[in-house]
């Protein structure tokens, strides 16, 4: 079974997780949500996952996430 992650907030530890769960084969998708605009779109552009503003709007716009 494959999975779909969210992750909220992205400090240091996060992004290794991050790293970790983009290269695991059972990994289908990877979103995130941190309020930090420029943390936000760093996190996006070297990554290239798709971040939300905030818990809530991941939660209300990407319903299929594990």
């Amino acid at each position: 079974m494959n999975v779909k992650i969210g992750i909220v907030g992205f400090g240091e530890f996060s992004l290794s997780h991050l790293d970790i769960f983009l290269k695991h084969p059972r990994v289908e998708r990877v979103v995130g949500a941190e309020l930090n605009p420029e943390k936000r779109n760093a996190v996006s552009g070297e990554f290239g996952i798709k971040m939300y503003e905030s818990f809530d709007q991941m939660l209300e716009e990407d319903k299929d996430i594990n």
